[in-house]
């Protein structure tokens, strides 16, 4: 970024212009490369499984930082020979009242500095972020509507990949935003599936990374629908 600003605010050179548009272009020729062959590996390699069109799971969200980790790119624990990309949902602040989804890729086992022995680390995948298509079909619960009422958006709109901050690092990928219905696909060429995996989050700290289930359930999805409920509750308390 501070290069092209600096580049910005230099004289006009039509040799350093030549320049930049040429990494421009190696970027992106790079950029698409990597994507086509990973759209070819996962094809080459894709099960189709019978879709599951029930109830998955639900949580609550009360932390700014807690993550999910149940959704799959790639149906990978089935097959192993398929890359592995899972789709990470982070709590965002309860101000910004949205959740953050992006792409993750497997990148290897490497040492656990806190407990020892040997730890997956996982890296963010952009190049999966042109096949998931994030739609909003607008709010879903009455006090959204109410805010919205006097100049209401037009819906539903394939939400745009954006930026945030996620763990101190910069990451791309979609917001969903709380109380709005919210759909997701994943498109390689074609419609593909993705995939859950039953996940079981610690108790004792509800920030720390969920653990998959061994053997847990495994679902293939057609459309992944996002949603949030108001749930009222009751509590006992002392005159």
């Amino acid at each position: 970024m501070r290069q092209a600003l600096e580049f910005l605010s230099a004289p006009y050179c039509p040799t350093s212009r030549v320049k930049l548009l040429g990494s421009s272009a190696l970027i992106v020729l790079v950029y698409l490369t990597v994507f086509l062959v990973f759209v070819g590996l996962n094809a080459y390699m894709l099960t189709v499984m019978p879709p599951y069109h029930r109830f998955l799971s639900s949580a609550g969200v009360r932390f700014p930082g807690q993550t999910g980790i149940d959704i799959q790119l790639t149906d990978w624990r089935d097959n192993p020979h398929v890359p592995r990309v899972r789709q990470r949902a982070t709590a965002l602040a309860a101000a910004t009242g949205a959740s953050f989804i992006s792409p993750k890729a497997y990148l290897g086992m490497v040492p656990d500095p806190v407990n020892g022995g040997q730890v997956e680390l996982w890296g963010p995948f952009p190049f999966y972020l042109p096949a998931m298509q994030v739609v909003n079909f607008g709010p879903s619960q009455p006090h959204v509507l109410a805010v919205n009422a006097a100049q209401p958006p037009p819906y539903p709109y394939l939400e745009n990949a954006v930026v945030e901050i996620i763990g101190g690092i910069p990451t791309v990928g979609y917001g969903i935003p709380w109380y709005h219905k919210v759909e997701e696909q994943l498109v390689l060429v074609r419609p593909q599936q993705l995939h859950y995996y039953q996940h079981r989050r610690p108790r004792d700290n509800p920030l720390e990374m969920p653990v998959m289930v061994p053997n847990g359930t495994h679902h293939a999805i057609e459309i992944l629908h996002f949603g949030t409920q108001v749930n009222k509750y009751c509590l006992a308390k002392l005159r």
